[in-house]
């Protein structure tokens, strides 16, 4: 019998576990209807799926064999984590544990435990914004980091002190640097502030945006720099 990565059994008749086999796979090859069994006919909770033996073997055109050398080392699908020292199935698992050892690492250092008022725009994630898992990772370790900042200042506003442990009293962790303009979950850039001081500093955001939009006819970012004049020296 051809050998096939794709079967359960190799060497042996048995099911295909390739996906897009599975559903539909009646309606794909008509021909071979026989060939397709019903798992839940044998009292298995499963669909209609590909059963690959002799005759489907010689006409699949999915089939594939890549036969391994003694001297070929065997596949590992594990990523190496530089953070923990562990392994990761998954790229994505694998940067988030990177990161949060990031944050772990400027969090317990005495130079950068504390907050600044200047803030910081420095990024501990181990990947840049360009990349697509950059707002799953960031999205995920957020609820981390705040807790770590909360503990950090010991559960009081860091602008009138008063104490935001319990439930009654709703707390922000407050980005000094906005994200708008290049903040990051830096710890030197992040405070624990009660909901009515976050409300004042948002609300002289929100005028710092506007006045910054009226000075500009509208236009942030790289547009409103290149309209600005240059400044004589």
């Amino acid at each position: 019998m051809k050998l096939c990565d794709h079967r359960l059994v190799r060497n042996r008749p048995s099911s295909c576990y390739l996906m897009h086999l599975h559903n539909g796979s009646r309606d794909r090859y008509l021909s071979h209807r026989a060939l397709f069994r019903d798992d839940r006919a044998c009292g298995l909770d499963l669909p209609i799926h590909l059963h690959c033996d002799d005759v489907m073997a010689d006409i699949c055109p999915f089939r594939e064999w890549a036969p391994k050398l003694k001297c070929e080392p065997a596949r590992n699908f594990w990523i190496e984590c530089e953070g923990c020292g562990r392994k990761h199935r998954e790229e994505q698992a694998h940067q988030t544990c990177v990161s949060w050892h990031n944050f772990l690492r400027l969090y317990r250092s005495k130079d950068s435990r504390a907050w600044r008022p200047e803030g910081s725009t420095e990024d501990y994630l181990s990947i840049g914004p360009d990349s697509e898992l950059y707002v799953k990772v960031r999205n995920w370790l957020w609820r981390r980091v705040r807790r770590y900042i909360k503990r950090r200042d010991g559960g009081r506003c860091t602008e009138c002190g008063i104490e935001v442990k319990g439930r009654r009293v709703p707390y922000e962790i407050h980005h000094i640097v906005p994200r708008s303009r290049g903040g990051t979950e830096h710890p030197a850039n992040l405070r624990t502030l009660c909901s009515k001081c976050h409300l004042r500093y948002t609300k002289e955001l929100l005028e710092d945006n506007t006045e910054r939009r009226r000075r500009t006819g509208g236009r942030t970012g790289k547009a409103a720099e290149e309209d600005r004049p240059a400044r004589r020296s």
